[in-house]
């Protein structure tokens, strides 16, 4: 696919009020507002759209050459752009840059649209790569969805779309103010509340055997919030030898919903 062709737009000018958008979409706030995010690379797009995600509009640096057939076919009647390489290099994220970039719509993060498995609550993360890395063990595990606590770094982030491959488009992703809304959350979604801590009593393989969990993994450096260790039914170390501290955030989470993987196999 070639962007010569004539359903691009060329674009020239930083003071095009299209390209503005999409420079603001670049922070948190005007994602929110807009409800959109960006996405970099063809694979990543295409995986975007095979997954379902809705592509608003497809974005390329002038002169490239995207060798997809499938991307050609499904961006449908999206409206298309080509922009100028200064233009292209100032929009892009990524240290080598890539060829196309896609405005994806952030889905409305309902949790009565979830499916079966269990949810995992990231309590005031920070670390793009740790969300990142936990949204694709997710999306392995076979998890229902994600609730974010507010003050945890945004999902849709270009760092955090870039850990989570193409696992952000698959794993659904809601986010909650404090203790109490997540509780009316859990609730509705019939999920009973543990917690990775390392202060716990509990190991992690006594993990109780509810239907459904909500795995709360929490701040790297602070760990996870009192109000949400009040919420928890039941809080969880994993044993280490003496003299280390804590896991990586992600390393923790992996390791505890496998267990919950190994024992939902062996059911089987």
């Amino acid at each position: 696919m070639k962007n010569a062709s004539p359903n691009f737009k060329y674009i020239s000018s930083a003071e095009n009020g299209k390209y503005k958008g999409w420079q603001k979409l670049i922070t948190r706030k005007y994602r929110e507002r807009e409800r959109c995010f960006l996405v970099e690379g063809e694979l990543l797009i295409m995986d975007a759209v095979l997954s379902g995600a809705e592509l608003k509009e497809l974005i390329v640096r002038d002169g490239a050459d995207l060798n997809s057939e499938l991307l050609a076919n499904d961006i449908g009647t999206v409206a298309c752009y080509s922009l100028s390489d200064n233009l292209f290099d100032s929009l892009s994220q990524t240290e080598h840059g890539r060829d196309a970039i896609g405005v994806f719509a952030i889905p409305d993060g309902e949790v009565s649209d979830w499916g079966e498995g269990d949810i995992v609550v990231l309590d005031r993360l920070q670390d793009p790569g740790n969300v990142g890395t936990i949204i694709r063990t997710s999306d392995a595990a076979g998890v229902a969805g994600i609730i974010t606590i507010k003050g945890t770094v945004d999902s849709y982030s270009p760092k955090v779309v870039r850990a989570a491959a193409g696992s952000i488009f698959r794993v659904p992703i809601a986010e909650a103010e404090n203790a109490s809304e997540l509780k009316a959350m859990l609730d509705k979604l019939n999920a009973k509340p543990v917690a990775i801590d390392p202060r716990a009593s509990k190991e992690y393989f006594d993990m109780p055997e509810y239907e459904r969990l909500a795995i709360i993994v929490g701040n790297e450096g602070g760990g996870i919030s009192k109000e949400m260790l009040n919420l928890s039914e039941m809080n969880l170390v994993i044993p280490m030898r003496e003299g280390i501290e804590s896991l990586n955030a992600a390393m923790a989470f992996g390791i505890v919903i496998y267990e919950r993987v190994r024992r939902k196999c062996k059911k089987d």
